[in-house]
């Protein structure tokens, strides 16, 4: 009976997620590079003599041909191919099913595929899943999967009752920068205050970690991740008349104290020659890279200003072409991983997407002190490629005239983990608003994701935001209250009610996760909105908002100088 419940449950479960294997070739070949030599991660002995002993008495007993038949290495790639609730269901078949469900492998697979599927795993700071032991690995990967269930439920559910911490009076929230970079982890969070002071804190305690003056009020600065130190680099920009004050701050967590504690250490400080109209900053910090995007006022046209490396003081500067539009076009910079290439992204409605690639080896062969570097003296560099892209016009967003203008955009990394196969994936999140509406603006969110090369997808996700809640001082119009990630976004919302017989505005949490990249969602983006049960007192009292995958929760501080935790995993 045993045989006969395992080649049913195999079977059915193959055919679920046969779907899953004609979507991907590429999938399974990530798969099969880590399952080439599955010896070599760590296989129990024991499980391999419980099923050798298992399809011994199998043969003794004369029973056919089955699940149970395979050695062990086929049935991990079996299991490779399961969801995570399905390698549950099938470990609950038999001994020798469960001690396969254990193995380090089936779990490592399980977070290649989570990676690949574009999900943020619930880990802790900068820890490689691949480190991790089979138990810790295994409720890492479930905690994740019920995450994800979760809040793509109808009715997401805490998974614990949510905490209150009082913040140290030492700082007030209402202090402390609503639009900007920060750090949130269940270490630290790092948050900027209005007088320019990097603010660490533990949201265990409330207790003040450490606090870093930038000196700087009306710069433009940004947080990077450093997995190999364990640490964070901010590179801070802060622009004047006649030049402009580049920096790089390290932020180091010293792993050896019992107590969250934090670092903050001065690393580089440079006077730049020049500050046009600078827009943004990026880094990529394990090669101390960075670059600065400037807008040329006498052409509209887009300049890149590279710093090759911090310590040598090498730079250049590169002339895009690129026109610039405020208002209308989102562009992006980054780095590859490897540093050897500098991309450009830019974005304008209603369907337009272009790509430059530079080679910064082609860059470092014209490279001059940065001091001596000019903005009005590009070197003379071509784009490796230069891809355009042609969106579907995506009938949500009004796009005559003047009716839609970009109002902010945020742009992110899938992760910093790596695996053979595993594509790199990019997140864009575009807010743009209708100025014709008045008093109140019609506010649209569109998503969309991209691989190294180009979007996944012909559609853009998009969607009405229906009466945000705003905050401010930002813009001409406030920012409504809201907290993008990867692949979610959490805001606050009005809603009518009805208050001792009298219409009121009630607030409420709303969060949808983004359409998986590569699809093309069909439906109402209504379909994928929740509402996230949050007490009326924390929601009217709210300062920030933050969606934390990577914690499973969202957490919220409020002008009572307290933070909320809400757990849902």
């Amino acid at each position: 009976m045993e045989d006969v419940k395992s080649v049913h449950a195999a079977s059915s479960l193959w055919a679920r997620t046969s779907l899953v294997r004609r979507k991907s070739s590429t999938l399974l070949n990530g798969f099969t590079k880590l399952l080439r030599n599955v010896s070599t991660y760590n296989t129990a002995d024991s499980t391999r003599k419980r099923l050798a002993d298992s399809q011994a008495e199998d043969m003794k007993a004369g029973k056919g041909l089955g699940l149970m038949s395979l050695p062990l290495d086929a049935l991990l790639v079996v299991f490779s191919y399961l969801e995570v609730v399905d390698v549950l269901s099938v470990a609950q078949v038999c001994r020798s099913l469960n001690d396969v469900s254990r193995e380090w492998v089936v779990w490592n697979n399980s977070a290649f595929n989570f990676l690949y599927r574009g999900k943020i795993l619930l880990l802790d700071d900068f820890v490689h899943p691949a480190s991790l032991p089979a138990s810790k690995l295994r409720e890492t990967i479930m905690r994740t999967s019920n995450l994800d269930r979760n809040w793509r439920s109808k009715s997401p559910t805490l998974a614990s009752v949510h905490s209150t911490i009082k913040i140290s009076s030492e700082i007030k929230v209402t202090d402390l920068l609503c639009c900007a970079s920060f750090y949130v982890s269940d270490r630290a969070m790092i948050l900027p205050k209005t007088d320019g002071v990097l603010v660490g804190f533990n949201p265990s305690t409330g207790k003040i970690i450490a606090t870093y003056d930038l000196k700087q009020k009306y710069g433009i600065y940004t947080l990077h991740a450093h997995p190999p130190t364990h640490s964070i680099y901010a590179i801070v920009a802060e622009p004047s008349v006649t030049d402009l004050k580049l920096s790089v701050l390290h932020i180091g967590f010293p792993r050896d104290s019992g107590e969250s504690s934090m670092t903050f250490t001065p690393t580089a400080e440079w006077s730049l020659p020049q500050a046009w109209g600078l827009l943004t900053v990026v880094a990529n910090t394990n090669h101390r890279l960075i670059c600065m995007l400037f807008l040329n006022p006498a052409d509209g046209t887009l300049k890149l200003f590279v710093v090759l490396d911090w310590e040598t003081r090498l730079g250049g500067v590169i002339d895009t072409k690129l026109p610039y539009q405020s208002g209308q076009k989102a562009t992006v910079i980054r780095f590859s991983d490897d540093g050897e290439e500098l991309v450009i992204f830019s974005d304008q409605l209603p369907d337009k997407w272009t790509q430059l690639t530079y080679s910064m080896s082609e860059l470092r062969a014209q490279a001059t002190d940065w001091q001596t570097a000019c903005l009005s003296s590009p070197v003379n560099v071509t784009p490796m490629t230069d891809t355009s892209f042609t969106f579907d016009v995506c009938a949500a967003l009004p796009t005559d005239g003047m009716r839609s203008v970009l109002y902010q955009y945020w742009t992110s990394t899938h992760s910093w983990i790596r695996y053979p196969g595993l594509p790199i994936r990019l997140s864009y999140i575009l807010l743009y608003c209708d100025p014709t509406r008045r008093p109140d603006l019609d506010w649209y969110i569109v998503q969309y994701y991209t691989s190294q090369d180009k979007p996944c997808a012909r559609r853009r996700f998009t969607f009405k935001m229906r009466d945000p809640v705003m905050v401010g001082p930002y813009g001409s119009h406030g920012l409504p209250v809201m907290s993008p990630s990867f692949n979610h976004l959490c805001w606050l919302e009005k809603v009518d009610a009805r208050r001792g017989g009298r219409r009121v505005k009630r607030r409420v949490l709303r969060i949808v996760t983004f359409p998986e990249d590569g699809d093309a969602f069909e439906g109402e983006a209504s379909a994928l909105i929740r509402t996230l049960k949050v007490p009326r007192r924390v929601l009217d009292t709210i300062c920030h908002l933050f969606v934390e995958p990577g914690m499973g929760a969202v957490l919220i501080t409020t002008t009572k100088n307290e933070l909320h935790r809400f757990q849902y995993a």
